[in-house]
């Protein structure tokens, strides 16, 4: 997921922690600041149990926003009233919409993407009752600003479950048998519930289960969040499970500062093989030239790209997380190097097939205070972490 030629991962400077990384560990439990239910995953998409985010223990830098005079509502008190088309025209003037839909859980089957107003705020609540399904078929949220990490409109998702949505992908190129090296697979289809491009994401107390982004690529990816040139992404309370795509299992990120509070990735997969390369050799261009590989990094987050400011992680959990390449987490920059806190997170059985079971860096800074790494796996170098040491340097730094 990137937008220049990066070379193959460098000789990896130590850091393959194997057990528990500190014994201050927190952030897994049993409780919920949202309340919401719903269906966990066993790793294989099945339904196994409530979907539970970790407790509160960390503060997070935003709240849930009052809803209570709203500017829209839909639905007048009945199931039948609450549709695509009632949502829509609701999306289309922005503002603080909530749901009218009667009592007990209902879901809106999203068969087209809404568009997200990029000159007003965006503020939608489903008071923990409202899920918004793709069907299998469909993205559900998109924000497309002309502008790259400059418009501060805010769109903010709170109390909703967003499931079973599927970017569209249509620009494929096959893989060469002649040379495999090169890069391969899609060049769009990121973003499987919602796609950002511009503008300020915040989520709060919601439930992405399920979703898909493209499966092969060096560039697509994000199951069910991809922001590129996006100002922040903040995510609070919320739960990813079951999310796919060939990056970013769960949330891909390009040149976008991410800020993760008490928020719990599990069973996510990041589906691409090959990593993503320059210095491919006889390759046409695909999105620059000499670029191999086909993704597979970050099975649940990734971040990629310069101009990010923030990256924070508090109150985490991973838990049964994969990729077929690098990291459950991973990070890596164009040009400018960057700062990631991990703070009171879990790390749990989480697998990378190359390396960084946990975590893996390129050409970054990392501090990790009070977490625990237990438990991971990877087929290459570093179980836990893995640090690799590019033509910027890296740092780690453990409390």
């Amino acid at each position: 997921m990137s937008t220049r030629p990066r070379r193959a991962p460098s000789a990896p400077v130590l850091l393959a922690f194997l057990a528990a990384l500190s014994p201050l560990a927190v952030g897994c439990g049993d409780s919920s600041s949202s309340g919401m239910d719903g269906g966990g995953v066993d790793g294989g998409g099945r339904d196994s149990g409530p979907i539970v985010p970790p407790p509160a223990t960390c503060t997070p830098p935003i709240t849930l926003v009052d809803t209570s005079s709203p500017d829209r509502v839909v639905g007048d008190g009945t199931p039948a009233s609450c549709t695509h088309a009632n949502l829509a025209a609701a999306v289309a003037q922005g503002g603080v919409i909530t749901f009218d839909c009667g009592a007990g859980e209902h879901t809106i089957a999203i068969p087209t993407a809404l568009d997200l107003r990029i000159d007003t705020d965006t503020i939608i609540d489903g008071g923990g009752t409202i899920t918004l399904s793709g069907g299998d078929a469909s993205r559900i949220f998109e924000y497309d600003s002309p502008n790259y990490r400059v418009t501060t409109t805010r769109v903010v998702l709170q109390r909703l479950t967003l499931e079973d949505a599927r970017a569209p992908a249509t620009d494929f190129t096959p893989q060469d048998s002649g040379n495999p090296e090169c890069a391969w697979g899609y060049k769009d289809g990121e973003g499987g519930a919602i796609r950002m491009r511009d503008g300020r994401l915040h989520v709060i107390d919601c439930i992405f289960r399920n979703n898909h982004a493209a499966p092969t690529g060096p560039d697509t990816g994000g199951g069910a969040i991809y922001a590129l040139g996006a100002l922040e992404v903040i995510v609070v309370g919320s739960s990813f499970v079951g999310n796919e795509g060939s990056n970013g299992g769960a949330v891909g990120l390009l040149q976008t500062d991410g800020i993760f509070y008490n928020t719990l990735f599990e069973g996510n997969r990041a589906t691409g093989t090959g990593q993503n390369f320059g210095g491919a050799s006889e390759c046409p261009e695909f999105n620059h030239a000499q670029q191999g590989g086909a993704g597979g990094n970050s099975g649940a987050v990734g971040i990629d790209g310069n101009s990010v400011d923030r990256v924070e992680f508090c109150g985490v959990t991973f838990r049964g997380n994969s990729a077929n390449e690098l990291g459950t987490v991973s990070r890596t920059p164009n040009s400018q190097r960057g700062l990631s806190t991990f703070n009171r997170c879990l790390f749990e059985g989480n697998h990378a097939g190359d390396g960084g079971g946990a975590i893996w860096m390129q050409d970054m800074e990392l501090e990790v205070f009070n977490t625990t790494i237990a438990g991971n796996t990877s087929d290459g170098l570093g179980a836990g972490v893995r640090i690799d040491q590019g033509p910027h340097g890296s740092t780690i730094r453990v409390v």
